[in-house]
């Protein structure tokens, strides 16, 4: 009675814990989206290179979703238990809690262990593809950072504003005002176009006006 009580509530465990991983990453894969979706459409980048940072940013979701997926797939499984009063039985056949689900213990450490494998090899690796992925975005689009009709301060001492970044137009800006501050002197400066140019591998930016 007690092996077969094992595999039934082994054979709970897979369905609710995939449903709830699906939901978990679904979710977080919206909460990407809605973040960084307005700053990659209409950038005129390639649907390749999207797909890409959705892919590589998938990692970090799953180290997120799995153990929460695991919880309510114990939790599910032992409340079908429950619910069906097999826990009643084996509790007066004198089969104690640990005795009962000891195989499922071993089947949280056995995905301790994947989990380990992939926050230590697989994590690290998607992460820094990741980031060398942006990297090479700012790089070939200089303009990528901006956003038409606000400001943008990521450059020390300036302030810039584009009217319009066409998107077809690597680094062409339309309608730009700089505002410059340096020893306490403010400088502005307008032009009707400008273009972003890097150089060394995107360790200077340099503005033609």
């Amino acid at each position: 009675m007690l092996t077969r009580l094992h595999r039934q509530v082994l054979s709970w465990l897979p369905l609710p814990f995939a449903a709830a991983l699906l939901t978990l990453l679904f979710l977080l894969l919206m909460q990407f989206l809605i973040s960084y979706l307005p700053d990659l459409v209409g950038r005129g980048l390639p649907v390749v290179a999207v797909a890409e940072l959705i892919a590589y940013s998938l990692a970090y979701m799953v180290t997120l979703a799995v153990p929460m997926a695991w919880l309510i797939a114990v939790l599910t499984a032992f409340g079908r238990l429950g619910e069906s009063r097999g826990y009643l039985v084996a509790k007066s056949a004198g089969v104690s809690l640990p005795r009962l689900a000891w195989p499922v213990l071993v089947a949280g450490l056995l995905l301790t262990a994947g989990m380990a494998y992939f926050n230590n090899q697989m994590l690290p690796e998607a992460n820094y593809r990741l980031n060398g992925l942006w990297r090479d975005i700012r790089v070939s689009r200089p303009g990528f950072a901006l956003t038409p009709g606000e400001f943008y301060t990521g450059v020390g001492g300036y302030a810039i504003r584009a009217d319009a970044i066409p998107a077809d137009s690597s680094g062409l800006l339309l309608g730009v005002t700089v505002f410059e501050s340096v020893g306490g002197r403010q400088t502005i400066l307008t032009a009707a176009r400008a273009r972003l140019q890097t150089q060394y591998g995107g360790q200077r930016l340099t503005m033609l006006l």
